[in-house]
């Protein structure tokens, strides 16, 4: 093993123990709600959207963008990743059908 920086090595522990100052906390004044509508989606439609990627074999990821304007939802399908965007509750039960039906 290489030799330890040990300035370095401060700057990824305080970065770790602080979210002030760093930017994938940062979300431009939005409430939790807006900027992770996964939480007022439908339970039943999140887990039916699960349930058919999963038996379709793909994988089915959740994120934000980096400045926490849209929710992220990909599907992973034979190595390829199929994003789309969601910019409020509405549009991420629109995108989780989608991909419900897309499934079927």
């Amino acid at each position: 093993m290489g030799a330890s920086n040990p300035a370095r090595e401060g700057k990824q522990t305080a970065n770790r123990n602080s979210k002030e100052g760093n930017p994938r906390y940062e979300h431009i004044g939005r409430t939790q709600d807006e900027r992770c509508p996964i939480a007022s989606a439908s339970p039943d439609l999140l887990a039916d959207a699960i349930q058919s990627v999963a038996a379709a074999g793909d994988l089915l990821s959740f994120g934000s963008t980096r400045d926490g304007g849209a929710w992220l939802v990909a599907v992973y399908s034979n190595g390829v990743r199929y994003p789309q965007y969601a910019h409020s509750a509405e549009e991420l039960e629109a995108v989780l059908r989608e991909i419900v039906e897309s499934c079927i």
